[in-house]
């Protein structure tokens, strides 16, 4: 292989894509002191003003000196600060999100996926941390009611907004109230999203104590690897749910288990047959980006026709902004160091990474295991084997360098738990059955981590290599359909609703395992 082609950048095979940057802090706003000849006595107006703009400034405040104008304002639509249009809305998310109404649509349309959320409880950074603190409260409380909201402050530079808030919580089960007064800080980015959530309750400052930001932090990782679905209430809870508040019309969630909205994947191998097929149905599932990793240095004419199909895919009413993008990357999977700089340089592009498919492959000819050569041993062992090693670690690296949960699909085959009859591919069958055992040991090391690594396994499905095959002894076809108890072949689609399924939130529950679909070829 060429340097030139180690060397390939992505910018040249991502022209469609742009970097993200992260938003710069806002900056602070600038008071300007006239004196007087006389200094101004400390009415209560003036120390609220103190207190108000204290506030606009993101410092901590008690909050007794506002009590007299509490006391009216009781009406939760009361505010004596005008409020910009842009921060109406994102106002009206946040009060859903306290009334313990959280859905998928609210983070896409008012969160940055990098936002900073912390009150006394938690410190959270990045979508993984902050979304399941929404997603556990209509565990926790039956009800939640905004009692009373309050406009402190609503500015474009910085672009803040700043409000008092009086929320009741009913806890489940137990049926206990707790009011809570907070003052809560939001700061948005120019697409007015949220940044930044900072939420101080009874308007004084986060625990700073010893060890105090440490257990904060620990409880944010904590909360999304306790059994709360990022969508819900979700499933039979969800309708005993809308049996307590009745008046709401309940939609399906089902469709948001499966979405991949906004989010990252790599598919190595997938220039062509299964591996492209599988970067598909990523695209088809909301992907904001799939890359494929193939070693031709450029995509072929059945790569090119599916990258303008996703160009034009619609996703309809559900979410009409939606956009996915197919882009291609030459690279030797059997380059640890390339592979590696791929995964970052697609990490440092997109500012994420949640699903990896490994999927490259290679089959040899037909021979004999007495006198296999050792360097054709070794070129299938260095793909089958070492390149999906190299490939899951490029993606897993990614993950965790972000701190998002994400899934490895490692393709494998049955081939790597029977053999093949009368077929003698011990390279094959070798290779596929250390991927097994890579993906058990993997799923054991970064489950704390919230990285699911699975195996998938097919059966005899017609594909251009297996083509090679069947096209020169055209009575492999009947024998190999005889094999299983569907009497046919697999076709590269029937694996789509699988990798779907392991790629996304659908199967939380699921690592270390081996999915096989292989027409019930183990069940003779």
């Amino acid at each position: 292989m060429s340097e030139a082609h180690h060397r390939r950048s992505l910018s040249s095979s991502s022209s469609s894509s742009s970097p993200r940057h992260k938003q710069s802090d806002p900056p602070s706003p600038t008071l300007t002191y006239h004196t007087r000849f006389f200094p101004e006595l400390p009415t209560s107006n003036l120390v609220e003003a103190v207190a108000g703009a204290a506030h606009y400034s993101g410092a901590c405040v008690d909050p007794e000196p506002l009590t007299h104008r509490r006391k009216h304002s009781q009406d939760v639509s009361q505010s004596h600060t005008e409020l910009h249009c842009e921060h109406a809305r994102v106002l009206e998310d946040l009060k859903d999100l306290y009334c313990c109404r959280p859905s998928a649509e609210i983070f896409q349309r008012s969160w940055n996926t990098d936002a900073v959320f912390e009150d006394p409880l938690v410190k959270c950074s990045g979508y993984a941390e902050y979304a399941p603190q929404w997603f556990a409260m209509p565990k926790l409380f039956s009800r939640s009611e905004t009692m009373s909201t309050r406009i402190m402050s609503s500015t474009h530079m910085p672009n803040r907004l700043v409000y008092e808030q009086t929320q009741e919580y009913t806890i489940r089960f137990l049926g206990w109230k707790k009011r809570i007064n907070s003052i809560i800080i939001v700061d948005l980015d120019s697409d007015e999203k949220i940044i930044k959530l900072t939420d101080q309750w009874d308007g004084k400052g986060l625990p700073a104590r010893f060890g105090a930001s440490w257990l904060r932090v620990l409880n944010a990782k904590v909360t999304p690897w306790l059994s709360v679905s990022p969508l819900a209430p979700i499933g039979v809870d969800a309708a005993l749910n809308h049996a307590s508040s009745p008046g709401s019309t309940p939609k399906p969630k089902i469709h948001d288990e499966f979405a991949l909205t906004d989010r990252v994947a790599i598919v190595s191998g997938g220039n062509r047959g299964l591996g492209l097929e599988m970067a598909l149905v990523l695209c088809e599932q909301g992907a904001r980006a799939v890359y494929c990793l193939d070693l031709p240095l450029s995509p072929s004419d059945e790569w090119n026709k599916t990258k303008e199909y996703v160009s034009q895919l619609d996703f309809g009413d559900r979410y009409p902004n939606l956009k996915s993008r197919l882009e291609y990357v030459s690279v030797d999977v059997r380059s640890q160091e390339d592979v590696w700089k791929v995964g970052k340089d697609i990490g440092d592009l997109e500012g994420r990474m949640d699903v990896c498919v490994a999927a490259a492959g290679v089959l040899k000819s037909h021979t004999d295991c007495l006198t296999y050569p050792a360097e054709q041993f070794e070129d299938v062992m260095s793909v089958n084997t070492n390149g999906v090693l190299y490939t899951a670690q490029a993606a897993g690296q990614q993950m965790v360098r972000f701190g998002n949960s994400g899934s490895i699909i490692l393709i494998a085959s049955m081939s790597g738990s029977i053999t093949n009859k009368d077929h003698a591919w011990v390279s094959y069958n070798t290779s596929k059955s250390a991927v097994l055992q890579m993906a058990r040991s993997m799923a054991c090391e970064l489950g704390t981590k919230g990285i699911r690594v699975n195996t998938l396994s097919p059966g005899h499905i017609y594909t251009k290599m297996t083509a090679a095959y069947l096209d020169k002894q055209p009575h492999l076809l009947d024998k190999w359909s005889s094999l299983n108890p569907m009497g046919r072949i697999g076709r590269p689609d029937e694996l789509r609703g699988v990798i779907a399924w392991l790629a996304s939130d659908a199967s939380t529950f699921c690592t270390g395992s081996d999915i096989l679909v292989s027409g019930g070829h183990h069940s003779w």
